[in-house]
């Protein structure tokens, strides 16, 4: 009786290591996801203003309506590319972080398994 107490306690011990371990790796993956998003977001801001002055520039300097289309043309496809270039950058970082929980998922459930046929031969014993 004693001797499955304690076996219980110490699982339960281990049990509880695994988790700090995991809540730990889940925040260090949340924070580090949380830090590029933002990052690309901050950027994203960035070209915003500075698209919307050099629009400006282009309307306070043109003489007529047709380089104000011209300009505008020009503005729409460089900031195009340079916000799907933001896009990419965005799905690259919610794709490794996807990567990063499938992989502590994988790693608990094989651990729970583990845990799992270990208890249940210490039962059936």
């Amino acid at each position: 009786m004693q001797n499955d107490f304690s076996q219980f306690a110490n699982d339960a011990s281990n049990a509880n290591k695994a988790l700090f371990e995991t809540v730990g790796r889940l925040n260090q993956t949340n924070a580090r996801t949380f830090e590029k998003l933002t990052s690309v977001q901050m950027e994203m801001t960035s070209l915003l203003f500075e698209g919307s002055t050099k629009k400006l520039q282009a309307w306070s300097n043109a003489k007529d309506y047709s380089e104000v289309l011209a300009a505008q043309s020009r503005l729409s496809d460089e900031y195009g590319k340079k916000f799907m270039h933001c896009a990419q950058r965005t799905l690259d970082v919610v794709t490794v972080a996807r990567d990063d929980y499938a992989g502590l998922m994988e790693q608990n459930i094989e651990k729970a398994t583990e845990n799992f046929k270990r208890t249940a031969a210490t039962r059936a014993a």
